[in-house]
C-alpha cells in the first residue's frame, strides 16, 4: 500500500502548476491594469466636474496659476522618500499641482481622484506620489512643450485664465471644426510620448514614452467628460490635431523632426 508520493510525482504537479501560473500571471495583471484604467476614469469624471463647477463661479475663466496664492502655500511641505535616488526628498505645492491643492481643491471632495490608482514606472511613481497629484493640466506655459501645442492655450500672456468660448472658437479659425468643448483636453492622467525632447531631471532622467494606461491615458475635457483613449508621440490622444507630436507611436516608430 503506497503512503506518499514519489519524486517524480511530486516534481510533475509542480511543474503544472508553475506552468498555470505562467499562464494566469499576465492575465490577472491585465485584470488588474483594467480595473486602475477604470478607477482612474471615474476619478477624471469627477474632476470634469469640479472644472464645470469653477467655471460656473468664475465668470467662465479657466483655472490659471497665479504667483500670488502659491506664495500663501509656499510653507507646505511634506517628504518623499523615491527608491530610486538616496534620500528624502522635499516637495511642496507648485505650478505642477496647484490646481489640486488651490484652484479646484474646493469642488472636490474625494481626495483620491488627485493620484492616479496605478502609477508605472520609477518616473510615473514619483509624480504621482512626489507631487501628490498625478493630473496633468493642460495650460499654456505649465511646461515648455505643452505650449508648443496649438491648443494649450487656456491663459493669457498676462497668466489670466481665459473665458471658455474664447477658447473654443480657435478650433473654427485654426481646424475649421465646430468650437465645442468635447474638442479640447482640460486635463490627463500624465503621459508622455516618445517625441517628448529627453532631459535631465533634478530626481533623475525624465525617460519616455510613459504611459500609465496600457498604450494611453485617461483624458479630460471641456465639456466635462473623461475618457481613455491611445496617446501619440506627444501629451495629447493620437490626431488630436495635425502637429506632428499627435500622430501614433506604433511599433516604436517616432516621427521626431517630421514637419506638421
Amino acid at each position: 500500500m503506497r503512503k506518499g508520493f514519489t519524486l517524480i510525482e511530486l516534481l510533475v504537479v509542480v511543474a503544472i502548476i508553475a506552468i498555470l501560473a505562467a499562464m494566469l500571471f499576465p492575465v490577472f495583471l491585465k485584470v488588474r491594469e483594467n480595473a486602475a484604467a477604470n478607477k482612474c476614469l471615474a476619478h477624471g469624471r469627477q474632476l470634469g466636474q469640479a472644472m464645470l463647477m469653477y467655471l460656473d463661479d468664475n465668470n467662465n475663466r479657466f483655472p490659471t496659476i497665479i504667483p500670488e496664492l502659491l506664495e500663501k502655500f509656499k510653507d507646505w511641505r511634506w517628504e518623499y522618500d523615491w527608491p530610486a535616488k538616496p534620500g528624502v526628498e522635499t516637495w511642496g505645492v507648485s505650478g505642477m499641482n496647484s490646481f489640486a491643492y488651490i484652484q479646484l481643491a474646493p469642488y472636490v471632495k474625494n481626495k483620491e481622484i488627485w493620484i492616479c490608482p496605478f502609477p508605472s514606472g520609477p518616473y510615473g511613481t514619483k509624480y504621482a506620489y512626489g507631487y501628490r497629484n498625478s493630473w496633468f493640466f493642460i495650460s499654456g506655459g505649465l511646461v515648455k512643450w505643452a505650449s508648443d501645442y496649438p491648443d494649450a492655450c487656456f491663459t493669457d500672456s498676462n497668466g489670466i485664465g481665459r473665458i471658455i468660448t474664447e477658447v473654443l472658437s480657435e478650433d473654427r479659425t485654426k481646424y475649421g471644426r465646430p468650437g465645442v468643448p468635447s474638442k479640447k483636453v482640460f486635463a490627463c492622467c500624465y503621459a508622455l510620448g516618445p517625441d517628448i525632447p529627453i532631459e535631465a531631471y533634478a530626481g533623475g532622467p525624465l525617460v519616455t514614452p510613459y504611459f500609465p494606461h496600457g498604450e494611453g491615458t485617461i483624458y479630460v475635457y471641456l465639456d466635462g467628460h473623461a475618457r481613455w483613449q491611445e496617446t501619440g508621440c506627444g501629451w495629447a490622444p493620437v490626431w488630436y490635431t495635425n502637429h506632428r507630436m499627435d500622430r501614433p507611436h506604433k511599433h516604436g516608430i517616432s516621427i521626431r523632426g517630421a514637419g506638421r
